[in-house]
């Protein structure tokens, strides 16, 4: 592979920063790879390190691994649908080895401070092994480290210093055998609380779950056994994206409708538990537990609400119960963004809007102005941010795209708007991000128009997919012309594949696109055991 573009560091080499790794040394850049642990994967790589942000050894995918894969890797044919922690662990290793990234990686470095001096980039880097520390110059960035630069976002709760147990972040939980005959209180109704939850039966004495407002409980099954997510085409996304466009809600109405009956049909959630009603996707994320509903059937775990106040070892919620004699509490509240290792002038949180952090929803999370909340609106030319794509599941099909549309980019190859535009893009995200947060609960403050956001990529990329969807002047030409695929494409399982069946000029197309589209379809119609 011939390199012509320059240097680029990747910090972070997770889900996002091996892909966006991949996709600049594919279009010419120089790329290296940075990551302080010993291994790639991320998070992906259990480890028992209380410091360390990883899944447990339990975690299973949310996504199945049929729209949860790379655009031109699928996984291999004896995972699961939903792969365990550890298969998604080896499917990353994999995708390494397969793309020759190893060589490019310098693992067990982690960045202290990404500045700006002579028209160049400056990492200070720390060697863990040595404790060295060294300046490392090069021309763009890729920030790509997710949760590495993300702190534990904890609630102010009453009395929490008077606590007689031991109060941990879900990011240092890692062995339930640690919490063998305790009482244990899990906090939040996210992912990761129900999944502590779950983990921890069998081994602590009790087991409650808090919760504020409860929320949709989704299992990654549907009722037929085969995975929920195969729902998913890109002419619905299509469809969904122009409906909440110009009827946001309605659709939102729709949506939840929808996610009520799906929540119905697949659990028995009686009434006083407070999970049944679902919130709009735009306010909370659903729950995804296939587990959770039948161990609270079974009295495994037991439903709280929300905490508010400590007093020793007894615990106070909202609704006046109490629980006394509680050893731990986990608190699965979530991480807030931390730009601080960016120099002030290359924050994208410096000029944010002034009344952001006084809104209900803010929850003391930063609100960063990126372009397609990807590009630095100071340095768009070299310094982009990956993994902090909307809120579709889809997450390492988004890291793809992204991260291609931005090799396209600082190739030359594709162009961004001029700053004026992408700060009025940014401006109208802003604002419909504060119109939400400021009547309640935000569930991501990179919320944008899905469809919006794909076409964009799509473009940028030169992935050819979006000019053939349905209903467009190049999509009936592509239906005459093969009318097979353009079926599987605009109707079939919205698989990451599709975006690399296609030839613009661009991004090189991959040769078994095709064969993995069908493949991939082929699959969904297996009969799955409920």
């Amino acid at each position: 592979m011939s390199v012509k573009n320059g240097r680029v560091a990747v910090v972070g080499l997770g889900a996002s920063g091996l892909v966006a790794l991949k996709n600049l040394r594919e279009a010419g850049f120089d790329a290296v790879g940075f990551d302080s642990n010993a291994y790639i994967g991320g998070l992906w790589m259990y480890t028992p390190d209380p410091t360390k942000t990883s899944v447990l050894k339990s975690t299973v995918a949310n996504l199945s691994k049929h729209l949860g894969c790379y655009t031109d890797f699928p996984y291999p044919d004896n995972v699961p649908d939903f792969p365990l922690a550890h298969q998604a662990e080896e499917y990353l290793e994999a995708y390494a080895d397969h793309f020759d990234l190893r060589r490019h990686a310098r693992l067990q470095t982690r960045i202290e401070r990404v500045g700006r001096r002579d028209g160049q980039w400056v990492l200070k880097a720390t060697d863990a092994g040595s404790k060295t520390t060294s300046e490392l110059t090069f021309d763009r960035v890729i920030i790509a480290a997710g949760l590495q630069v993300q702190s534990p976002k904890l609630p102010d709760i009453k009395g929490i210093e008077t606590f007689t147990g031991h109060a941990i972040h879900s990011n240092a939980y890692k062995n339930p055998e640690d919490y063998k005959g305790k009482n244990v209180v899990v906090v939040g109704l996210g992912n990761t609380g129900p999944d502590i939850a779950v983990d921890l039966i069998g081994y602590a004495k009790n087991v409650w779950l808090s919760h504020r407002r409860g929320n949709a409980i989704f299992s990654r099954r549907n009722a037929s056994g085969k995975p929920g997510d195969f729902v998913l085409s890109l002419r619905g996304v299509k469809l969904g994206g122009i409906f909440n466009k110009h009827f946001p809600s309605l659709s939102q109405w729709a949506v939840v409708l929808g996610m009520n009956h799906m929540t119905k049909k697949k659990f028995n959630i009686p009434a006083e538990w407070g999970l049944r009603e679902a919130h709009p996707p735009t306010r909370k994320v659903p729950t995804l537990s296939d587990t959770l509903v039948s161990a609270v059937h079974q009295s495994q775990v037991h439903l709280k609400r929300g905490l508010t106040a400590v007093n020793g070892s007894t615990l106070t919620f909202a609704d006046g119960s109490q629980l006394s004699d509680i050893d731990n509490i986990v608190f699965a509240t979530g991480f807030r963004s931390d730009f601080s290792y960016l120099d002030p002038a290359a924050d994208p949180t410096r000029d944010t809007r002034k009344d952001w952090s006084g809104l209900p929803g803010a929850n003391s999370r930063p609100l960063p102005r990126l372009y397609q909340g990807i590009f630095s609106l100071d340095f768009p030319d070299s310094l982009a941010f990956i993994g902090t794509s909307p809120l579709t599941p889809q997450a390492n099909m988004n890291y793809d795209i992204s991260s291609a549309a931005v090799a396209q980019i600082w190739a030359s190859k594709s162009t961004l708007p001029s700053r004026a535009e992408m700060e009025q893009h940014v401006d109208a995200q802003h604002e419909s991000v504060c119109r939400i947060a400021a009547t309640g609960e935000l569930a991501n403050t990179n919320l944008r128009n899905n469809w919006d956001w794909y076409k964009w990529c799509d473009e940028a990329a030169g992935l050819g997919v979006v000019k053939r969807t349905s209903w467009s002047v190049e999509g009936w030409k592509f239906w005459l012309a093969d009318r097979q695929l353009s079926n599987l494409v605009n109707g079939g399982i919205f698989t990451p594949h599709i975006f690399r069946l296609f030839d613009e000029g661009k991004r090189t197309p991959w040769e078994d696109a095709r064969k993995a589209v069908e493949k991939t379809n082929a699959d969904a119609k297996v009969e799955r055991t409920p």
